[in-house]
């Protein structure tokens, strides 16, 4: 793999290429790696015996605008040796050729919860980047082609933490940034709506 800027964790334009095929001229000159992005939330060893809610694979989504993750619907189980983080922030997790995402904000106390380890937990280090963006982004076709990329072709377990930050995303202004968001909740609600109609004709 050729590499730039001496970072290890950092593949050539070359080498990812394909995954912005489809992204316009415009897209790519604003495309910019997570690690100027985020900061990776760390998490500590508890080894201590307790009932603790705990984020998992599945309490995430392959849809960001299903991203929000209720703090009292998470599991709770009494476990010895638990990963444990603060809980506010982004989630994200790859594998199996699919990316979940998910979101916890304002959990009061900002608690702590457990994690697996698999998943990655960040928050966002510039006032220009929304994290529902973040979200839409990181489950884009491009970037789940640059993650097949950086895992050899095909993207059956998770990523290391050098190679998640050297994933890119477009990053266009924040207005821009706004207006995406507030079509896709505008096509997500026309989409259930048309669901509600077709459940209730079928009825």
């Amino acid at each position: 793999m050729d590499l730039i800027d001496g970072d290890k964790f950092t593949p050539s334009y070359y080498f990812m290429d394909r995954a912005f095929a489809d992204l316009s001229i415009v897209e790519r000159s604003q495309l910019v790696p997570l690690k100027k992005l985020i900061s990776i939330i760390p998490y500590s060893f508890d080894d201590t015996i307790g009932t603790f809610a705990k984020i998992t694979s599945s309490s995430l989504s392959e849809n960001y605008l299903d991203s929000d993750i209720d703090f009292a619907d998470l599991e709770r189980n009494a476990e010895k040796h638990t990963l444990m983080t603060q809980a506010n922030g982004g989630y994200c997790h790859f594998a199996h050729n699919r990316v979940l995402v998910g979101k916890i904000q304002n959990e009061e106390g900002n608690m702590l919860i457990g994690i697996d380890h698999d998943l990655f937990h960040f928050e966002t280090n510039t006032e220009m980047l929304s994290m529902d963006y973040l979200l839409k982004e990181l489950t884009s076709p491009y970037v789940l082609e640059q993650a097949r990329l950086l895992s050899g072709g095909v993207l059956l377990g998770g990523l290391s933490e050098g190679e998640f930050l050297s994933i890119q995303i477009v990053v266009p202004a924040f207005e821009k940034q706004n207006e995406m968001l507030l079509d896709d909740s505008k096509k997500g609600y026309a989409d259930k709506s048309e669901e509600v109609q077709r459940n209730f004709d079928e009825f």
